[in-house]
């Protein structure tokens, strides 16, 4: 069964229903950093004395596997947790260094399956998923609430709930 860009944000959102997939024909995003670490002489390697980036900016954090957790209410209550099919592996959402994204689920059978993948861009503290689908270029954002070394919490405003993330 082919999955389509609206199934995915219903995943992401833990069976919480939204659709607010608009076509984006521009390309103005901020552009990812890029991080080599096999080479420390890369511009864009935090380890680079001349690197002007800090690598504690929020997308430098955003980078890896975040496994999903629970919702909440804009007020912090807890409305669900996330229910993993496979009792031996975490659906997770993973950013990658080159601005990519893959949005991964298990199966009851703890197969991985992925429900989406695509590009993002942090501007501020804006979240945006790009998906294309059958030609089309369907975005998403969510508003970054807060993202540590060890969590990530993320505003979807369209139906006001809290998505919360541990990084695994």
């Amino acid at each position: 069964m082919k999955k389509t860009f609206n199934y995915t944000i219903l995943a992401i959102t833990l069976s919480l229903a939204f659709a607010s997939c608009t076509s984006d024909d521009s390309s103005s995003s901020v552009p990812i950093v890029v991080i080599d670490p096999n080479n420390p002489n890369n511009p864009n390697n935090p380890t680079n004395p001349e690197n002007p980036t800090n690598p504690e900016t929020p997308t430098n954090k955003l980078l890896g596997k975040w496994k999903k957790v629970s919702i909440s209410d804009e007020s912090g209550a807890n409305l669900q947790l996330h229910d993993h099919e496979c009792a031996t592996a975490f659906d997770y959402i993973q950013f990658f260094g080159d601005g990519t994204f893959k949005d991964i689920s298990y199966t009851d059978g703890c197969i991985a399956e992925i429900d989406e993948q695509g590009t993002y861009n942090l501007n501020g503290n804006i979240l945006s998923f790009f998906v294309t689908d059958e030609g089309n270029t369907n975005t998403v954002q969510v508003k970054v609430i807060s993202v540590t070394n060890t969590t990530l919490k993320v505003l979807v405003q369209e139906v006001g709930i809290i998505m919360n993330f541990e990084l695994i």
